[in-house]
Order: C-alpha cells, then sequence, then structure tokens
C-alpha cells in the first residue's frame, strides 16, 4: 500500500500539465499586459513632443504679429524710427524663433518626416520676409511724407501677413496629421497584441 501511495497517478501529470499551462497563460498575459502599456506609455510621451511643437509654432505666430504690428501701428503714431526699429527687434526675436524650431526638427526628426515641415518653414521664412518688404516700403513713404502711397502698400503687407499666418496653419496641420498617424499605428499594434493576448 505504502508503495502504491508514493507512486504518482495519471491525473497528477494533468494537473502539473494544467499547472504548467496556467503558469504560462498567466505569464504570457503579463507579458503582453507590458507590452500594451509600454506602447501607451510611448506613444503619450511621442505626443507630449509633438503637442510641444504645435506650442512652439504658434508662440511663432505670436511673434510673426509683433513682426506685423509697426506696419500698422505707423498710421496712428507716425513715429517711423520707432516703429522701424520695433519691426526690427520683433523680426530678429521671429528669425531666431525660425531657427531654433529648423534646429529642433533636423536633430529630433526622421528626415523622411523633417523634410515637408522644413518646406512649411522656408514658405513662412519667405512670407515674413515679403510681409517686412512691404512694411519697410510704409515707413519708406511716410518718411517721404507721402502717407497716401503708405496706405497703398497697407493692404498688401496685410496681403503677406495673411500668407504667414496661412503657411504656420499649414504646418500645425502637417503636425496634426503626423500626430494622428501615429496614434493610429500605436492603436493597431496595441489592437493586435490584445487580439494575440485573447
Amino acid at each position: 500500500g505504502a508503495s502504491q501511495r508514493a507512486k504518482p497517478r495519471k491525473w497528477h501529470y494533468v494537473y502539473f500539465l494544467l499547472a504548467a499551462f496556467d503558469l504560462v497563460t498567466v505569464s504570457g498575459g503579463l507579458y503582453l499586459n507590458y507590452r500594451i502599456m509600454d506602447i501607451f506609455t510611448r506613444s503619450v510621451e511621442v505626443n507630449r513632443v509633438w503637442a510641444e511643437r504645435i506650442s512652439a509654432y504658434s508662440h511663432l505666430g505670436e511673434l510673426a504679429a509683433e513682426v506685423d504690428a509697426p506696419g500698422n501701428d505707423i498710421f496712428d503714431n507716425r513715429n517711423v524710427d520707432q516703429e522701424f526699429l520695433r519691426m526690427q527687434d520683433a523680426e530678429k526675436a521671429f528669425d531666431l524663433d525660425l531657427a531654433q524650431r529648423r534646429r529642433e526638427m533636423q536633430a529630433n526628426l526622421d528626415p523622411k518626416v523633417a523634410l515637408p515641415l522644413l518646406a512649411l518653414l522656408d514658405a513662412i521664412a519667405v512670407a515674413k520676409t515679403e510681409m517686412v518688404d512691404e512694411a519697410a516700403r510704409i515707413f519708406g513713404y511716410f518718411r517721404e511724407n507721402r502717407p497716401d502711397l503708405a496706405g497703398e502698400r497697407m493692404a498688401t503687407m496685410d496681403h503677406k501677413y495673411a500668407n504667414l499666418n496661412a503657411a504656420l496653419l499649414e504646418l500645425r496641420r502637417a503636425v496634426g496629421a503626423i500626430q494622428e498617424q501615429h496614434f493610429n499605428a500605436q492603436t493597431a499594434a496595441a489592437a493586435a497584441l490584445q487580439r494575440y493576448e485573447y
């Protein structure tokens, strides 16, 4: 009887097999949950970085408004030298910020992603230069005591400012599209893992 008790029965093997299967299943489930959480964490971090970029591009829009303002304010105060200097200072701040955005893109983004965004930065730079050139004409006419001619250039300057804002909007839209693509890819990866877990 004692030797019979020591001999494992067949159902013991089944029990050990089921226990091992449970262990593998739980371990696999934990690993897949870890992978899903990792995807989620990385997705949140990437989204945070892109959100910071959008915020920086919005700040660029604020700086652009400061470059544009003197060309309009001159019509109220007629202080050519003050407004011209104000525009130059605002343009320097804008150019510095734009260069910083460009460096950040080149340093941190895959070239395939960066290229279309850098092209939009180029369009923004061109629109800003055209706007400043128009403002300079306005200041020139005020120096010649020809506010009538300056007034004719104001609409053109505002049109150039609208082009600048349109390029900034296009940049923010492009970033939004990248964020959406990234989110969709991460969601699909997480969904695939969840299907596998099931």
